[in-house]
């Protein structure tokens, strides 16, 4: 792999991408992928597996030159193989959403604190997008157009992710959230549950772990939010079933004046295997 400083190799075509630019100019594309356009009324998250890790010699093509540059960051070429899926699944989406070709769809990750590119992704005149990838299983989050003032957030982790959870809890639980979990049964798989809603939450805000998680308090029992003085608006939290062996929460953030309506907000969730299957495997192979 390509060092940093030298940049990841430029981007090959790949065994699906021809298959894809043919779909796009015969007008198959739509017809192929299952409907992406959340209505105004809900908010979809397409799961799709991540795959078995390659070790490509470059970039999926459907990236487009930062995204590159952070692929090639990556050590490890399952993270490259998550981070990948992620954007080649977001880019389809999204593209089919705005009735836009894929490599046409503007992904703006710039963080809000370093202007590095991997902050909360938004798309210019596009749905509402969160992303989130661990283990072996990728989400993507598609929600209205952002512009009504609807964030959302996603996060997934594998259900095996216990190892470290007192660490989790001893830095980043409320301590209400401590008193709750006091003697509670299954305590590493309440914490993971307590924090993926957590996590969800914060990525919905668009600052992640920039502000204190424990200044968030959510319930351990049901997905909702106790307290949260960084967001006074209304605010939503959704367990999704995922997939087998995994734990995911949706956050939904309104403004202070309710709008967009939350409680009615229709919530789905679909196999982006699909999606992928349109353009057909390897994905990120040379």
């Amino acid at each position: 792999m390509a060092s940093v400083a030298g940049g990841p190799p430029a981007a090959e075509p790949f065994g699906w991408h021809g298959s894809l630019h043919n779909s796009l100019h015969n007008g198959r594309m739509r017809r192929s992928i299952p409907p992406t356009h959340p209505a105004a009324g809900s908010c979809v998250v397409w799961w799709a597996a991540a795959g078995e890790p390659a070790a490509p010699t470059a970039p999926p093509s459907l990236l487009d030159s930062t995204e590159r540059q952070r692929w090639g960051t990556f050590w490890q070429a399952a993270d490259r193989q998550r981070y990948a899926v992620g954007v080649v699944l977001t880019r389809l989406v999204v593209g089919a959403a705005l009735g836009q070709r894929p490599e046409a769809v503007v992904i703006d990750r710039r963080c809000g604190w370093c202007e590095r590119p991997h902050g909360r992704p938004v798309v210019a005149g596009g749905p509402a997008v969160s992303v989130s990838h661990a283990g072996g299983l990728v989400g993507v989050a598609i929600g209205p157009p952002a512009d009504i003032g609807l964030c959302v957030g996603l996060d997934v982790e594998p259900v095996g992710a216990t190892a470290h959870v007192e660490e989790v809890a001893a830095d980043l639980l409320s301590s209400a959230e401590h008193d709750a979990l006091a003697g509670v049964q299954d305590r590493p798989a309440a914490v993971l549950r307590t924090w993926v809603r957590k996590e969800a939450a914060l990525k919905a805000i668009g600052r992640g772990l920039a502000d204190d998680p424990r200044e968030l308090t959510v319930s351990i029992s049901a997905a909702t939010v106790e307290r949260w003085p960084a967001h006074q608006g209304t605010r939503r939290l959704v367990d999704l079933r995922a997939r087998s062996g995994y734990v995911a929460s949706l956050a939904l953030l309104a403004g202070p004046d309710g709008q967009p309506a939350l409680d009615g907000l229709d919530v789905q969730e679909r196999d982006g295997d699909t999606v992928l299957r349109v353009v057909g495997p390897p994905l990120g192979g040379s």
